[in-house]
This record gives structure tokens, sequence and C-alpha cells, in this order.
């Protein structure tokens, strides 16, 4: 397994939990599972390292790529490591939101949904508390 924040998580139960709350990527869902088979087409391995509130899973692939796939069936790759998907995860805490989005929905419908997703998440985690 690489990705060197990924170790870290696991290391230190309390960076775990920041990760989780408010960002959603739960390593204790992992060990849950899915419901629902999920492969690659190439018929690689996947490794579930993680989980979210709306049933989605993060894997990691044979080649260190992350994969999430939503409990609905979509998936896609996030990242190119763990260390760039947490940076996504982290750095755009909304993404889930953003991805029926289009460059040609022009700049301002695009930071008006970041500013409402971001405004949701405070809100519902009391993060300027």
């Amino acid at each position: 397994m690489s990705g060197h924040a990924l170790r870290l998580l696991r290391q230190d139960h309390r960076l775990a939990e920041l990760v989780a709350h408010p960002f959603d990527v739960d390593l204790d869902r992992a060990a849950h599972g899915r419901v629902e088979e999920v492969r690659l087409a190439s018929g690689g391995p996947l490794d579930a390292v993680a989980g979210d509130d709306t049933g989605g899973t993060y894997f990691v692939c044979a080649d260190g790529s992350v994969l999430y796939a939503e409990s609905e069936g979509t998936a896609g790759i996030i990242g190119s490591s763990a260390d760039e998907a947490l940076e996504l995860v982290i750095g755009l805490p909304g993404w889930r939101d953003y991805i029926h989005l289009s460059p040609d929905d022009g700049e301002e419908k695009i930071l008006a949904r970041v500013t409402e997703t971001e405004d949701e998440i405070r809100e519902y985690y009391g993060i300027d508390e």
C-alpha cells in the first residue's frame, strides 16, 4: 500500500477522525465492505480503504490510484495516489456535488455551486463554531 497520508491516518486515530468528520473519508467504513461487487474491467485487485456516509467506497488499485464508487454504481478514479485523492477530498470537500457541472456552465454558476456547498458543509458540521 502506498500513500504517505493514508499511512499516517492508519497510525493516528485522531487524524483519521479529522478526515472522517467533516471530510467523510472514514477508514472504519472500509471494514464493512460493499453490498454490490466492485471490480475493474482489467480484473486487477481493489483494496477498500475507506467509506463515506452515502454508501460510497474508496479503493486503492494495484497501480496506487484511488477509485471512488458510489452506492448507485457510478465509479471513477479520483487521484493517481491516495495522497492525491485525499488532497482532492480535503481541499474540495463538496467535490461529489460538482461532478455534474461542466466548464460550459460558466464560472458564475460553478462558483455559486461551490459557495452553496461550502456553506452547507460549514452549517452542518458547525465548522465556524
